[in-house]
């Protein structure tokens, strides 16, 4: 007899095939995942080796070209052009060439990994039998990752540095390369004949569907004009693909290999979630709660588009300057599950901030909840709210001469409490950074007054061995008329009261964009040791700052030029 055939394709299901199937299928999953793992080894290994640099390292003076800082060259070169070049997919998406690199090598992995010796002891290349099963069992492989990737509670983010806001990007490109080797699973067992009507082929189909459906909900435009519909289709099509896969896998006896640690990682992710809210808003959960007023949150209406949230700090809540907390406001939200990031304005420790004891968010408007909340906040009430954090992984400040804060409308919320940490550190003598250059972009003139108290008293009285730079520049169309016609053109300097209420040196506001370029390029120049750039305020604003600093430096470098630093908020 000759070999079976489905659809015209000649099969082979010899004993040899079926063991070197059964091998490949088997070995080329972990080696995979082997893969991968390395990788995150490298990454995390460099994060520390990054550590150390900048812990350890003395600024240098410019001088010859020195062959011992070949490696500090090299990793400025790798950073200015792997972070801060982009290539753009339409009118408002684009990714760096990092991202580019790690997606074209993800894809080729799994792919390669998948597609390889799939010719049969016959001849036949691609043969299904070889490839169908294989494409199933690396999907498997992949969805811890995928997982672990987009909890909150990230043990990749924790062992890399690396946000897991910025994880994010990783966690929805792999899911849908997930949902393309799937297909290809789905492919491979059609062309073998599989028929329909089992009970294993259809859980695995409807798995499939909902992964589908769940890759064409998560694009960017429905993520930001609807985000609690995606939020919410999110849920339900992910816990559909998770029970279907895990019934698709236990038919088979390989439910361990790859959603039990699945599930594991989400279930440790949702019990420190838990105990997180426990912990922290004890006082709602005592037998015999206190007042209201001393747990609920007040909310103030800063303008139409901006809110303060302030609410008491638990006496054992820790954060770092840029961190971030969820919150949830039963009382407003949709559904009583709903929460929401906001970045910690407020500082932890001896700090200049006026609110020792307490949180403060800032939020802006956008519709859906914070629209509610605003509408609300008119009335003049208080909030239940339970607080989630802290989160992120925000830019360490240390081992910096000059540090360069920017940011765009609402990004203040981020830059602000990195500005009154490294002030902080001053005051105590624990920094190592001189120069502090903070720029903020406005729309209108009435904005200053969101941040004026807090500014002004990080900035009162005099802070030893720092030079601070404040620069607050409106762009709106009507600030032309704040100031005399004759100085429009240029930064416009301001001293005592006259200054927008600053009665602290060191304040200047100006009309217009800043000159990015400019000040970037001297403040780089000038700087008698490694500079650290950090910026929050949207896709425009930082798109600017890349390009002020993406152009490599190695021979500066090798000279004793200092390395440029770039930290991207990347909740815009």
């Amino acid at each position: 007899m000759g070999e079976p055939t489905v659809v015209g394709i000649a099969l082979s299901n010899s004993a040899l095939d079926k063991q070197l199937r059964a091998s490949r299928a088997a070995l080329y999953p972990k080696e995979v995942v082997g893969v991968i793992a390395g990788l995150i080894a490298a990454v995390s290994l460099f994060h520390v080796l990054n550590l150390f640099y900048i812990f350890l390292t003395r600024p240098a003076k410019r001088g010859a070209v020195s062959l011992q800082r070949i490696p500090l060259a090299v990793a400025d070169v790798t950073r200015s052009i792997g972070f801060r070049w982009t290539i753009s997919f339409g009118l408002s998406y684009s990714l760096n060439l990092v991202e580019v690199a790690l997606t074209a090598a993800y894809i080729s992995l799994l792919f390669v990994f998948a597609l390889v010796n799939t010719t049969s002891t016959t001849g036949i290349k691609f043969e299904p039998h070889y490839f169908g099963n294989r494409a199933g069992d690396i999907a498997a492989s992949q969805i811890p990752i995928i997982v672990a990737l987009g909890t909150r509670n990230n043990i990749i983010s924790w062992i890399t540095g690396i946000s897991y806001i910025k994880l994010s990007y990783l966690h929805r490109m792999t899911a849908r390369v997930l949902c393309v080797m799937v297909w290809l699973h789905a492919l491979g067992k059609m062309k073998t004949g599989a028929p329909a009507t089992l009970p294993l082929v259809r859980v695995g189909l409807f798995a499939l569907s909902s992964l589908a459906l769940l890759s064409i909900v998560s694009i960017r435009p429905v993520r930001e004009r609807a985000y609690q519909f995606f939020f919410v289709v999110h849920c339900v099509l992910v816990l559909m693909f998770l029970v279907a896969t895990y019934v698709h896998l236990k038919d088979i006896h390989m439910a361990y290999y790859g959603i039990l640690p699945a599930m594991i990682l989400w279930g440790l992710d949702r019990f420190m979630h838990f105990a997180r809210i426990i912990i922290f808003n004890f006082g709602y959960f005592k037998p015999t709660p206190s007042t209201s007023e001393d747990y609920d949150a007040s909310v103030d209406v800063l303008s139409p588009q901006f809110l303060r949230i302030t609410l008491r700090r638990p006496s054992h809540f820790r954060w770092a300057a840029g961190q971030c907390s969820y919150l949830s406001f039963p009382g407003v939200s949709s559904w009583p599950f709903e929460a929401h990031p906001f970045t910690i304005s407020t500082t932890y420790g001896p700090d200049p901030s006026p609110s020792g004891n307490k949180l403060i968010f800032y939020a802006r408007v956008h519709d859906g909840f914070t629209r509610k909340l605003r509408d609300r906040a008119t009335e003049g009430e208080k909030f239940r709210v339970f607080l989630d954090g802290p989160y992120d992984s925000p830019p360490a400040l240390v081992g910096y001469s000059t540090s360069i804060l920017i940011a765009g409308g609402s990004g203040i919320a981020f830059i602000l409490p990195l500005l009154i940490d490294l002030i902080g550190q001053a005051r105590r003598g624990e920094t190592t950074c001189r120069r502090v250059v903070f720029v903020w972009s406005i729309r209108e003139s009435e904005n200053i007054h969101w941040i004026k108290d807090s500014l002004s008293q990080c900035l009162h009285g005099f802070v030893p061995g720092l030079s601070v730079d404040v620069q607050i520049y409106i762009t709106g169309k009507y600030a032309e008329g704040l100031f005399p016609v004759d100085s429009i053109a240029e930064k416009i300097e301001f001293s005592g009261s006259y200054s927008y209420g600053f009665s602290v040196p060191g304040v200047s506001v100006g009309i217009g964009r800043p000159d990015l370029q400019t000040l970037l390029g001297e403040e780089v120049q000038e700087a008698s040791g490694p500079v650290s750039v950090n910026v929050c305020g949207g896709r425009s604003l930082a798109e600017a700052v890349m390009k002020a600093v993406r152009y490599p430096r190695p021979m500066d470098i090798l000279r004793g030029g200092h390395t440029v630093s770039l930290f991207v908020d990347g909740s815009f």
